[in-house]
């Protein structure tokens, strides 16, 4: 099985922020040899730290899960998981003002057209969900404050490329 061990450890984020930051992110994938090379599975994890700083101390963390299976030579379905959390939004999603913890979790299924050689179109739907999934600072015209309103989701995305490798 295949797999990576990557450990990112530094001084600061930028000039605005003091305090100690250290990146752990793995992954792993994995071909089953009874399956012919049509069926892959992935995974990987993320674990992120920063001490002190601008919006204080902070802890990150994710997990992600995949799986492709090739049905024949010019189609294939892929489906994707992922998770993101964390205990202050601030280093994830800066300059809300908030000092809340972080959720996220996302699904995305694939199914991609192998057309021609070096040609793939893939068509992609995607769901993510979770609190403070997306959000926008509103002005308002009677007090002169910023006002942010947050969305826990769920937010959807379809969409479609074209791939063409050289």
């Amino acid at each position: 099985m295949p797999g990576q061990l990557n450990t990112v450890a530094g001084g600061k984020l930028d000039e605005t922020q003091d305090g100690y930051t250290f990146i752990y992110n793995s992954w792993g994938n994995w071909a089953p040899k009874c399956c012919n090379d049509k069926l892959l599975f992935a995974l990987n994890s993320v674990l992120g730290t920063q001490n002190a700083g601008k919006y204080g101390g902070t802890t990150w963390y994710g997990a992600g899960a995949y799986t492709k299976y090739q049905f024949n030579d010019w189609f294939s379905l892929a489906s994707r998981g992922e998770y993101l959390g964390g205990n202050n939004i601030n280093k994830v999603y800066p300059g809300g003002g908030m000092q809340k913890s972080l959720g996220w979790w996302e699904y995305t299924i694939t199914a991609g057209f192998n057309v021609i050689d070096n040609l793939l179109i893939r068509a992609e739907y995607r769901l993510d969900w979770g609190n403070s999934i997306s959000g926008a600072t509103v002005s308002s015209s009677t007090t002169g404050n910023n006002q942010i309103y947050q969305s826990s989701g769920p937010a959807h995305y379809a969409g479609a490329e074209v791939v063409y490798s050289f």
